[in-house]
């Protein structure tokens, strides 16, 4: 049992670490996009707002910008609703709403493929997210903790879904069913 809790908590620390990559490749990504239209937030970027200034950060597009460029009006996705926000509770997600592609800056920074004219096979990850989650999801089972098992084996089945794995998302949903 205590090496089964040493593995899950490996692999909890690796999809905590995971996210955080992904998150700053967002972030370095949306930088990119923002130096390359000059700066500053428009109106019809994609971008994150801190909804209601709770903290949470719900995706949305940009309607309005003030003059000065400090207050920035989002509308969210998911349920149409609209907040006046300042410049520091708005973060951009990419370009604008209409942009498909956008160019880095000359002389900014440059992923491996364009510097090196190929991609870092050291920074891939081997494992996707939603397997290494269905492997924490059975060590929590074994663990007796069935609700965060439920909860992960259902993550994990979404994100095998997303990726096209459909007899190995039923897999998953089927123990869901099994735990809940």
């Amino acid at each position: 049992e205590a090496g089964d809790l040493a593995v899950a908590n490996v692999i909890q620390d690796t999809l905590d670490f995971m996210d955080r990559a992904e998150i700053e490749e967002q972030e370095r990504a949306a930088k990119r996009a923002v130096d390359a239209r000059g700066g500053g937030i428009n109106v019809g970027d994609k971008v994150e707002a801190n909804y209601c200034l709770e903290g949470t950060y719900y995706a949305g597009i940009v309607t309005a910008v003030s003059d000065d460029g400090k207050n920035i009006t989002v509308e969210y996705d998911d349920d149409g609703s609209s907040e006046t926000l300042t410049e520091d509770n708005v973060r951009v997600l990419s370009g604008s709403a209409t942009d498909e592609v956008v160019s880095p800056p000359v002389g900014g920074p440059l992923t491996d493929a364009e510097a090196l004219g190929q991609s870092n096979d050291d920074e891939e990850c081997l494992y996707e997210a939603y397997a290494l989650k269905a492997k924490l999801a059975e060590l929590k089972g074994k663990l007796g903790d069935n609700e965060s098992a439920a909860a992960l084996y259902q993550e994990a089945a979404d994100g095998a879904m997303t990726a096209g794995k459909m007899s190995t998302a039923a897999q998953w949903s089927a123990k869901v069913a099994e735990l809940e």
